[in-house]
């Protein structure tokens, strides 16, 4: 007998809090053909990459972050290296233009997360998430506050409404904004509008 597919959504960018306020899936893909680097001053991504080399131990990812950046050529591989991991755990995954993922598995009865998700969503050490939190955020810069200012000018939030704002409403749960916000949502997804630039070109 078969038995119907789960649909799983994790936040695998969203390492911070506030990324994982944004809980839906656009269908844009992400086209630029240039390598995601890490920022200058106000901060570098050295001590994030170190902590994915330290957590996530992989001759792959210490490779591709021996340069401080992520080409696209390494990130297909990287895709590869994660999507082969859960297709030997009899699940399948897409990743949509902000690298948040969707796993597919064939449990219906189970309210908890597949196993392996934990396990597969690093099999490349991490190079997947540090490909796309450079890509949103070049600079690596606040991303509560980063989101704040965004939902400031979309004049979704008052003038002066910060990140400590943002937290504090999300933990309430009375954020300024209702749930099919579409410019909220983009502001949660790409505060900078860096992807979403390219994929509406």
């Amino acid at each position: 007998m078969s038995r119907p597919l789960i649909r799983i959504a994790s936040a695998v960018t969203g390492v911070i809090l506030v990324t994982a306020l944004a809980a839906c899936h656009t269908e844009t893909r992400q086209s630029s053909s240039s390598p995601a680097t890490t920022g200058k001053s106000p901060g570098s991504w050295d001590s994030q990459i170190q902590q994915m080399i330290d957590d996530f131990p992989s001759d792959f990812a210490s490779q591709v972050f021996a340069d401080k950046v992520v080409s696209e050529q390494e990130l297909t591989e990287a895709r590869k290296i994660n999507q082969d991991c859960y297709n030997a755990a009899g699940l399948s995954v897409s990743w949509n233009a902000y690298g948040r993922e969707t796993v597919e598995g064939a449990d219906p009865t189970s309210t908890e997360p597949p196993s392996a998700m934990g396990r597969c969503s690093f099999a490349d050490g991490g190079v997947m998430v540090m490909y796309y939190q450079m890509l949103l955020n070049p600079r690596n810069e606040d991303e509560v506050e980063l989101r704040a200012a965004c939902l400031v000018k979309a004049g979704i939030a008052r003038a002066g409404y910060t990140g400590a704002d943002l937290l504090r409403d999300y933990e309430a749960k009375s954020v300024p904004w209702k749930p099919d916000d579409e410019k909220a949502r983009n502001c949660l997804d790409d505060p900078l509008g860096l992807v979403n630039s390219k994929t509406t070109q």
